[in-house]
């Protein structure tokens, strides 16, 4: 078998390689991350269903839930924090839990009236004998609150805000519970009357070219519509062509070197 030059099959390894990582790329490029929630940001909020929760709540931390709405329910979350004798000694007027819910285009929605933020060192009593503290937020509450009019992911987020430097990492217990049932109705949205169009006006005509692919119509620009980068196959057919080329210019220079022998 012929053997190429040193400087040609290392060449040709690292075209190969390169070639194998598009690959890779190409192959996971439309796999979704898997794995639970770590609960500290929109997108890694924690799947709730009604009833209480418990868990460990670290002081300076700000954890994210999420529940699925349908419009006209409510929904109330009611978090309890413990706080032991003696807890951070300091400063009475910054720390404070707060609890608060975000619609599913992550705006903040209005909670009920003085429920939703309390001071840990209300009067210093908390602090200095322990006892629980609890907000609360409700929304599409009949009488309280707007009715939940976008079905989706609800987002609950809660901690403790502007903490002192001795309390900061201190963990606490946690209760969170969370309740869902029947709400105000949303209003029906007024009827669309776009009118009567002027004599001579220009209307859309139907495409005969038109595919009417949904998902070809949803791929931007720079992206296929499964998701794959634009620029990802044909670079991968160059490098291919290129491992290609090297491979026949080793075969060519080793016959000029080497002649076959008559």
């Amino acid at each position: 078998m012929t053997t190429l030059p040193r400087r040609f099959r290392k060449a040709i390894q690292r075209i190969l390689a390169i070639i194998a990582a598009v690959t890779a790329v190409l192959n996971g490029h439309t796999t979704a991350p898997s794995g639970p929630g770590t609960g500290h940001s929109f997108n890694t909020a924690i799947a709730l269903s009604p009833g209480t929760i418990t868990r460990q709540l670290t002081v300076g931390d700000l954890y994210f839930y999420r529940v699925d709405l349908k419009p006209g329910q409510r929904l109330q979350a009611t978090a309890t924090i413990t706080i032991p004798r003696g807890y951070a000694p300091g400063d009475p007027t910054t720390e404070f839990m707060r609890i608060g819910i975000h619609n599913p285009l992550r705006n903040g929605l209005l909670c009920k009236k003085d429920t939703d933020r309390e001071m840990l060192y209300s009067g210093r009593t908390v602090a200095k004998n322990g006892g629980d503290v609890t907000v609360e937020c409700s929304i599409g509450t009949p009488g309280e609150d707007d009715a939940v009019d976008t079905a989706g992911s609800h987002y609950v987020q809660l901690g403790i805000g502007r903490p002192g430097n001795l309390s900061k990492g201190t963990t606490l217990p946690l209760r969170l519970t969370v309740a869902i049932g029947t709400g105000i109705a949303p209003q029906p949205s007024e009827p669309f009357t776009p009118g009567t169009p002027s004599p001579g006006a220009a209307t859309p005509s139907a495409d005969p070219n038109d595919s009417g692919d949904p998902a070809g119509a949803s791929a931007t620009g720079s992206e296929r519509a499964d998701g794959i980068p634009r620029w990802a196959l044909p670079m991968a057919a160059v490098l291919s062509a290129a491992a290609t080329v090297m491979i026949l210019a080793a075969f060519s220079h080793r016959r000029k070197v080497h002649p076959p022998s008559g």
